[in-house]
Formats: C-alpha cells, sequence, structure tokens
C-alpha cells in the first residue's frame, strides 16, 4: 500500500510534476469509479448514523410500566428468598439446634449464609401507584427492539449492497494470501482522494492529483462533486504545474 503523506510530498515537492496517479491503477479520464465512490462513502455514513441510532435507543428510560413489573417481580423474588431463610431458621429452632431470638436480635442475625436477617418487603399497589405516578413515562421496550430491529436489517442491506455492488477487484490492495486489505486503507479510492485531497490542500487553484491545472470537463466535474475546492489550504501555496 502507499503512504499517502510521502505520495503528497512527490507531488508538492516535485517543479516537474510527479505522476503518483499512475501508482493507484484508477481511471483518471473520465473518473468512471468516483460515482460508486461517493456512493460508498453515502452509505458508509448512513450505517454509522444507524449505529449511533441504536446506541441511542438502548440508552432510552424505561417506560414505567414495565419497570413496575420488573420491580414488583424483584420483591416478589426477595420475599420468596426471605421467607425460605426464615423458615430455615425456625426449621433449626424446632429441630432444638438454635434458641429462638427475639424481635430485636433477630434483625441481625445471620441466616442462611445471608450477611444479616432481613426484613421483609411489603408494598401495597397504593404505594407502588405513589411510587410510579410522578415518574416520567419513559419508551416501551417493543418500540426500542422494533428501532433496533430496523436500523440492523438497514446496516445489513448496506453492507450487502457495498460488498456486492461496490467492491470491484480494482478497487482493493491485495496481500500475499489473495485477500484484500481492509478498509479504508486496503481501499484505493480512498487512498487516491486522500492524497488529491493533500495536493490540492498545497496549490493556488483547482489542480489535479498530480498538481497540474484541471484541463477537462471530467476533471472539473470530479473536483467539485468530490468538494476538493472546500479543501482547506496550507501555506505557502504553489502554481499549478
Amino acid at each position: 500500500m502507499f503512504d499517502v503523506s510521502q505520495l503528497i510530498g512527490a507531488v508538492v515537492g516535485n517543479t516537474g510534476g510527479a505522476r503518483v496517479a499512475d501508482q493507484f491503477r484508477l481511471d483518471t479520464v473520465d473518473y468512471s469509479w468516483v460515482k460508486d465512490y461517493r456512493r460508498d462513502q453515502e452509505l458508509r455514513a448512513e450505517a454509522e448514523e444507524l449505529r449511533k441510532k441504536i446506541i441511542d435507543a438502548q440508552k432510552l428510560p424505561i417506560h414505567k410500566d414495565e419497570l413496575r413489573v420488573q420491580f414488583e417481580g424483584e420483591i416478589k423474588r426477595i420475599n420468596e428468598f426471605r421467607i425460605r431463610q426464615i423458615r430455615g431458621q425456625l426449621s433449626s429452632v424446632q429441630r432444638r439446634e438454635n434458641p429462638i431470638y427475639g424481635e430485636f436480635s433477630i434483625g441481625y442475625f445471620r441466616v442462611l449464609d445471608a450477611i444479616y436477617f432481613p426484613y421483609m418487603i411489603n408494598l401495597s399497589p397504593a404505594d407502588l401507584d405513589a411510587v410510579f405516578s410522578e415518574m416520567d413515562e419513559g419508551v416501551k421496550q417493543k418500540g426500542i427492539d422494533k428501532t433496533v430491529e430496523d436500523c440492523q436489517k438497514r446496516i445489513k442491506e448496506i453492507e450487502t449492497i457495498i460488498e456486492k455492488e461496490l467492491s470491484p477487484e480494482n478497487r482493493w490492495f491485495y496481500r500475499d494470501d489473495g485477500k484484500p486489505y481492509p478498509y479504508p486503507k486496503g481501499c484505493r479510492w480512498t487512498n487516491f482522494v486522500a492524497v488529491w485531497e493533500g495536493v490540492q490542500s498545497r496549490f493556488d487553484g483547482a489542480v489535479t492529483i498530480n498538481g497540474k491545472a484541471l484541463k477537462t470537463d471530467a476533471e472539473f466535474m470530479v473536483h467539485a462533486v468530490l468538494k476538493l475546492d472546500k479543501v482547506q489550504k496550507l501555506t505557502p501555496l504553489r502554481k499549478p504545474l
């Protein structure tokens, strides 16, 4: 793979022009690949937004009705466990293995490996109504799950489009085992554009990736499509070659 900074330097530091474009083996006459490159970038940006949407959805507050169900279930579980503790303690008393303790002392007595003998939780429906009535509404889990499912489905569609439609062989740099290097460093398109942006930032006026003034309609079109006129300039600037 190519060193982007080295290629930029080769153009900027060469008064005769350095034909770095040739090294990428991409069409620099009609720039036929640029349409797919732009679509690829748009799809990747969409997928990234969808991933963020999934994270945001999973952070939404629990709906208070569903939280109440969870809370009531936890109360039931705790009380059932504590009943087993009491039963175990009283059974040991019944077998004359341990003495019974007074109401005050039992609050500090270890039972069935618990740290302290716990109290039961007793909240009436009216108590729970009072607890949850002032809480924010929250979001139903069904709605969150639907959002996540829809986003994941669209991300899968995007990944399939990129893999099947936007990944011609000449797009990639390949390893010795025949497999392409991963995106983005393994992609000729992204490297080409990165070098062009770097070169453009050092020249006064619109230039090709080789640092030459634009001439053809295709060059002017692609320069605009890639928004190279928006690249931040780095002084001192050179005149086009």
